[in-house]
C-alpha cells in the first residue's frame, strides 16, 4: 500500500467525522445532566381535608352535696279546751282556727246547743295560715305578757288568767301561752298551755287568755308564763280590722257581777262577718278577773252598727273596770 493511498484515506475519514459533529450541532440535542427526579406537588383543588384526632372529653367526677334533712319538728297534739260562760262552739272553732265538724269529730256525742260552763272539750290544734306558710322569713313578734294570776274556786279548781299586749307594728295571731306552775320557793310543779282569747291581736291591742284547772298540783303558789307560739301576720287574707267598738259603751259594775252594753260599727269599705266582742274584766288591781265573748248574728255593711251586751260574774276579784277588743272577717265580693 502507497504512502499516497493513506493519506488519502485519513482525509476520508477525517472529513466524515466534521460531517457528524456538524449535524449534531444543528439538530439542537445537548447534555442533560441525570439526577434524583423531585415529584410535582399534587395540586389541591377546592377544600384541603384533613383527618383530625378525636377530641379528648374531660370528665369531671363530683359528689353531689346532699339536700338538707328536716329538722324533725313535733306533731301537733290536741288540746283540753273548758267551756266559759258564752262560749259557742263556732266561736271557738273560729277563735282556734278549726271547724265545729273539727271538734264534734274528737268529741263523739256532744251536744252543741248544751254546753255546759266547766266542760271539757278535746280540740284540734289550730291551723297554721297559709299566708304565713308562703312566707319566706318569719316575722319576729313583739308581745308582752301585762299581767298573770291564779284564783282558787270554791270548788278546789284553779283559774289561771293573763293578759298581753301587741307592741308591734303588724296584727299577730295564733299566739299560744305556757303557765309554769311553782311552788313557794320556786319549783316547777307543772305547765298548762292556753291560746289567746282573740283570734289576731291587732298592733297595740291586749288580749286576755286562761286556763281552768279542775285539780291544780299539790303545792302550787304561784304562776309564770312564757310565750311559746303565734306569727305575725304579713297578709290578712280574710281577716278584718275594720270593725271597732263605737264611743259611748256603758259598764255597770255590781257587786261581783258586771253589766256592759254598747255597739260596734263597721268604719272599713267591705262587709264584715262573724264579728266577735272579747270583753275583759278587771279587777281594782288591774288584774284580770276573768274575760268572755260574744258572737254578733249576721253581716255588717260598711257604716252599719249593730249591739251588743254582756252580763258576767268573773271568776277573779270584783270587777271595776273592762276591755273591749273585736274581731271579725271580711266578705269578698
Amino acid at each position: 500500500m502507497s504512502l499516497q493511498f493513506l493519506e488519502m484515506r485519513g482525509r476520508f475519514w477525517g472529513l466524515m467525522a466534521l460531517i457528524f459533529l456538524l449535524g449534531c450541532r444543528q439538530s439542537g440535542v445537548n447534555e442533560v445532566a441525570v439526577g434524583t427526579a423531585v415529584p410535582a406537588a399534587t395540586p389541591l383543588i377546592g377544600v384541603d381535608f384533613v383527618t383530625l384526632a378525636p377530641p379528648t372529653v374531660a370528665v369531671i367526677e363530683t359528689t353531689p352535696t346532699p339536700l338538707p334533712t328536716a329538722t324533725p319538728q313535733p306533731s301537733p297534739t290536741p288540746v283540753v279546751y273548758t267551756i266559759v260562760e258564752g262560749d259557742t262552739l263556732l266561736a271557738i272553732a273560729w277563735q282556734r282556727g278549726n271547724t265545729v265538724d273539727d271538734i264534734v269529730a274528737l268529741n263523739p256525742g256532744i251536744q252543741p246547743e248544751l254546753l255546759q260552763i266547766g266542760q271539757q272539750l278535746v280540740l284540734p290544734p289550730p291551723a297554721t295560715p297559709l299566708a304565713q306558710a308562703a312566707a319566706s322569713t318569719p316575722v319576729p313578734m313583739q308581745l308582752a305578757v301585762l299581767v298573770a294570776q291564779g284564783y282558787q274556786t270554791p270548788v278546789g279548781s284553779l283559774w289561771l288568767l293573763g293578759e298581753m299586749r301587741n307592741e308591734g307594728d303588724l296584727p299577730v295571731e295564733n299566739v299560744q301561752v305556757e303557765f309554769g306552775l311553782r311552788d313557794a320557793g320556786g319549783n316547777l310543779l307543772g305547765t298548762a298551755v292556753a291560746w289567746t282569747a282573740a283570734a289576731i291581736i291587732p298592733p297595740g291591742e291586749t288580749a286576755p287568755f286562761g286556763v281552768l284547772l279542775s285539780e291544780p298540783p299539790a303545792g302550787y303558789a304561784s304562776p309564770t308564763v312564757a310565750i311559746v307560739g303565734g306569727e305575725s301576720v304579713v297578709d290578712l287574707g280574710s281577716r278584718y280590722l275594720d270593725v271597732v267598738v263605737a264611743e259611748g259603751t256603758a259598764v255597770i259594775p255590781d257587786g261581783e257581777r258586771v253589766q256592759v252594753s254598747g255597739k260596734v260599727q263597721n268604719d272599713g269599705d267591705v262587709v264584715a262577718t262573724a264579728v266577735r266582742v272579747i270583753l275583759t274584766v278587771y279587777d281594782s288591781q288591774g288584774q284580770v278577773s276573768g274575760y268572755t265573748q260574744q258572737t254578733l248574728d249576721g253581716p255588717l255593711f260598711p257604716g252599719d252598727n249593730t249591739s251588743f251586751s254582756f252580763d258576767v260574774a268573773p271568776p277573779g276579784g270584783e270587777p271595776v273596770s273592762v276591755g273591749l277588743l273585736v274581731n271579725a272577717l271580711r266578705i269578698e265580693e
